[in-house]
């Protein structure tokens, strides 16, 4: 026999060894797990109605005689707000007024669900439009988006 393959069978911690690297090697093989903790981000419908009020008014405006492209930015300035039903009652005491409010469910096919009353609509503060076109095209789209959005809105057409 070999003399080497000898003297690796006289070492008593062989199996020990042996072991130790099947362990090794074993971890090596295992898939590696990212301990990272998922961020959750919340919804935002507004960022939805934002964006598709932005295409909806970019198409609009291209439609107006002598707009070769354009682009339409849109800041809102509030999100949308909802209004729940509510059963209140409001108890005086000698620190003041103390209000017990609970919002009512009502039972839908899959449960209870908070019952709403209102929703209102997110809040347009200003929009910025970048046209190419004449200054007549410029002139309508002012004219136009004064007309959608009233006064309070800030308008700015370049």
């Amino acid at each position: 026999m070999n003399p080497t393959l000898e003297k690796i069978k006289r070492i008593k911690a062989l199996p020990y060894l042996l072991l130790a690297l099947a362990a090794g090697t074993l971890l090596l093989l295992l898939p590696k797990t990212k301990t990272e903790t998922p961020v959750c981000v919340p919804y935002d419908a507004s960022a939805d109605y934002k964006t598709s009020l932005e295409a909806e008014l970019c198409t609009l405006l291209s439609a107006l005689d002598g707009v070769k492209t354009c682009t339409v930015v849109v800041t809102l300035d509030t999100g949308y707000e909802y209004l729940y039903a509510s059963d209140q009652s409001v108890r005086e005491t000698s620190s003041g007024k103390e209000t017990d409010k609970k919002i009512v469910l009502a039972n839908d096919g899959d449960g209870q669900s908070p019952l709403l009353l209102r929703e209102k609509m997110p809040t347009v503060a200003a929009v910025a439009v970048g046209l190419r076109g004449d200054e007549q095209a410029k002139a309508d789209a002012r004219a136009l988006l004064a007309s959608l959005f009233g006064p309070d809105v800030r308008i700015c057409v370049k």
